[in-house]
């Protein structure tokens, strides 16, 4: 029986053909563009989760600092067993670095400094080299795969050297995978105990000044942040050096960086949860108007297919059956605009992708939210877009129907007229939103 109703319900697509394709073509563009959406709001929120300590993995600040000296690290690491590693992370010592390797001058734009602990703490997959190991000593440098390419072409890049900023020469003990979905932007990887040697400071690895470095921790499990940066304040302030100021350290989750802007940091691309909600909103915004226009065009055929509904009903159709045949017609809508969309979507994802600025692809998704775009939301799409529709066009009586007498009731007019300021309304906000960011 259900066979039967979605034979008829794809025949009676086929049979009305612009119909059909006005339905589907505004489906198709109201799934692409929130696909597109979804798709970004996914790879914002996604980052940092990669990490398997995801939630034990916090950075050291001070107030509005989200920078520390080099001496907090070890410091804190030695003094509270709640730190099972820890790590000093300097981005702007290797921003825009440059290297020499034979007569080849090119640049790394993110070459990161940090010390051992760094792959103890953050879960970055190694393509060659030992993750333990690979920055323990000076001069050592770890390229992710794209870096390693540029650099080296097909060679092995192995224990291959360069010589970083026309100074101290550099050789490669890993390879890693591209790193994706982090809050810091990476491109190498070198020891931070290199820049000892390119300090005049013989202090440099344990300076409570010159706050220029991140300081991260990985805490054991159960262990309280807030009461760990507590007696990380008792501690500091027992200390002479601090006698003229109360010590104010906090410890912010890894959870937390990428969507919180902290006065004295890097300029690094955040987030902010607000506006991805905003984006969300807009995309269910458009997927609605989709719907609103398959309901108000379905409706709109009533006349065209009450005569059907009578001549089924007549020879013994329930009502419960003709509103799974229209819920399927719906659905099959829903489906082909799916599959449509993601058509649509590929086209879109190039100039989408210079909008906001990522690499997004839809093979990044995670494999349960591609379930829910291609098989689960067609569903709820055809099925919220086709319920009001299906029962409206099967209420009607078969001795009305077959007389050809009227079937637009006031009820209906009113829920269209409804539906369509609604639409209206939700188009006009959009744009004047639009044109007020810009």
């Amino acid at each position: 029986m259900i066979t039967n109703y979605f034979l008829t319900a794809f025949r009676n697509i086929i049979r009305h053909r612009t119909f059909s394709i006005i339905i589907v073509l505004g489906l198709t563009i109201g799934l692409a563009i929130f696909i597109l959406i979804f798709q970004y709001v996914a790879h914002e929120l996604s980052c940092d989760r990669f990490n398997q300590n995801f939630d034990s993995i916090y950075r050291l600040e001070y107030n509005d600092w989200a920078l520390t000296g080099t001496a907090y690290a070890p410091e804190i690491a030695g003094q509270f067993p709640e730190v099972i590693s820890s790590t000093r992370v300097s981005c702007w010592e290797g921003s825009g670095a440059m290297i020499n390797i034979g007569d080849k001058r090119m640049k790394i734009p993110n070459l990161v400094y940090a010390d051992s602990g760094f792959f103890n703490i953050f879960s970055f997959r190694f393509i060659k080299g030992n993750p333990g190991h690979a920055i323990d000593m000076p001069n050592s440098v770890v390229l992710t795969e794209s870096t390693a390419r540029s650099i080296f072409g097909d060679e092995d890049p192995m224990n291959k050297s360069f010589r970083v900023n026309n100074k101290e020469i550099f050789t490669v003990t890993g390879i890693i995978e591209d790193v994706n979905r982090f809050h810091l932007k990476v491109d190498a990887l070198a020891s931070f105990v290199s820049l000892a040697g390119f300090s005049d400071n013989p202090n440099f690895l344990n300076n409570h000044s010159s706050w220029n470095y991140y300081t991260y921790f990985n805490l054991k499990d159960k262990s309280d942040p807030v009461a760990l940066a507590g007696k990380i304040n008792s501690y500091y302030a027992s200390l002479p050096r601090w006698n003229d100021s109360k010590p104010q350290f906090s410890l912010r989750p890894l959870k937390e960086i990428y969507f919180t802007h902290v006065k004295w940091d890097f300029p690094m691309t955040k987030a902010n949860r607000s506006v991805l909600k905003l984006y969300m909103l807009i995309g269910i915004f458009i997927l609605t108007i989709a719907c609103i226009n398959f309901i108000n065009l379905t409706i709109a055929r009533a006349a065209n297919r009450s005569r059907e509904i009578g001549v089924r009903k007549v020879m013994g159709a329930r009502r419960k059956n003709l509103i799974v045949q229209f819920l399927g017609e719906s659905v099959i809508y829903a489906l082909i605009a799916t599959e449509l969309s993601l058509v649509l979507m590929n086209i879109l994802q190039p100039v989408f992708n210079n909008l906001v600025e990522r690499q997004l692809s839809f093979s990044a998704i995670q494999w349960w939210w591609i379930v829910f775009l291609v098989v689960l939301l067609p569903l709820l799409v055809g099925i919220l877009a086709g319920i009001y529709p299906a029962i409206y066009l099967t209420h009607f009586r078969p001795v009305v129907t077959l007389k050809s007498e009227k079937t637009r009731g006031k009820s209906s007019l009113f829920f269209r007229y409804s539906l369509i300021v609604g639409q209206f309304t939700i188009s006009i906000i959009l744009i004047i939103v639009t044109f007020t960011i810009l």
